[in-house]
């Protein structure tokens, strides 16, 4: 009886590593293979927040690129920075704003955010960030690879994708609980 239950509490102790060792690959997924969007609006202003939408969408529209994987995408962000600046500081000047736009490819610490079905974790993510002016006001995020907030899903495992959708997920929660350590980790 004793073997039988030595041999239980092995078979447990296995399946718990496992289960925590593809935890920690999901959530050096989200880190490494990510890449967020975040633009951040002047103020809070009616006529602020309408330019931000509008940059966002241009932004939005200029970076169909159909990058087969993250690095790529980063590779071609950071090749065409200096055109997404302008990009952002175009459609501002045409709407008749002079404030500056300051494109930046950085890593940034979120906290969970909910939008449309789609849970993102807390943690440090690679994030594509547009700011507007004194950048004060409420923002907008996106995840610009794979694409779940616009555009069809990439690459994206199936238990990844489970855990950011379903509600109550177990896994979600301790995606969420080491995001928020890292983010902890790094100062922010």
């Amino acid at each position: 009886m004793k073997k039988i239950g030595s041999f239980l509490f092995l078979c447990v102790l296995a399946c718990a590593c496992f289960y925590a060792g593809t935890i920690l690959g999901d959530r050096q997924t989200l880190t490494d293979q990510w890449i967020r969007i975040h633009v951040v609006a002047n103020s809070d202003s009616r006529e602020d927040q309408t330019l931000k939408r509008k940059v966002r969408n241009g932004i939005l529209a200029k970076l169909e690129t159909g990058a087969a994987d993250a690095q790529t995408l980063l590779a071609d962000l950071e090749d065409r920075l200096p055109e997404i600046q302008q990009t952002a500081q175009d459609i501002l000047l045409e709407n008749g704003c002079s404030d500056r736009a300051l494109v930046t490819l950085q890593k940034e610490a979120f906290p969970q955010r909910d939008a449309e079905g789609l849970r993102l974790p807390a943690g440090i993510y690679q994030t594509l960030r547009i700011t507007i002016g004194e950048g004060g006001g409420h923002n907008w995020w996106g995840v610009l690879f794979p694409k779940l907030c616009y555009g069809e899903e990439q690459n994206v495992s199936a238990s990844l994708t489970d855990s950011l959708t379903k509600d109550n997920s177990i896994r979600f929660f301790f995606l969420e609980k080491l995001g928020q350590l890292e983010n902890l980790l790094a100062g922010k």
